[in-house]
């Protein structure tokens, strides 16, 4: 565990990449790629929908409102790049979970 510990202690990269990112002009590109993968996720929710002979009103509501979450971080990604507040919050850092007490 303490390994664990001194990994979660380390600073992110956040900076870092988003700055090689824009140096290499590739962070509209990686936008592009973050916002098409999220949306093929989308096809999971759609998909067990249409496979489903005669879905009830709470499966078509869940898997509406998962692809409609979905198609929502998709577009998120192609209209702006995470501040380093948003990446925290969404728990894809580091120091955010060190922060955590875990």
């Amino acid at each position: 565990m303490p390994r664990f510990a001194s990994w979660l202690g380390q600073p992110d990269q956040f900076d870092w990449i988003t700055a090689v990112l824009r140096e290499r002009g590739v962070l509209r590109a990686t936008q592009w790629t973050l916002a098409v993968i999220s949306s093929i996720s989308a096809l999971v929710p759609v998909t067990t929908m249409l496979s489903t002979r005669r879905p009830t009103a709470e499966v078509v509501l869940v898997d509406v409102t998962a692809a409609v979450f979905v198609v929502a971080v998709s577009v998120f990604w192609l209209t702006r790049w995470p501040t380093r507040v948003k990446s925290e919050i969404s728990g894809s850092s580091p120091r955010h979970a060190s922060r955590g007490g875990a």
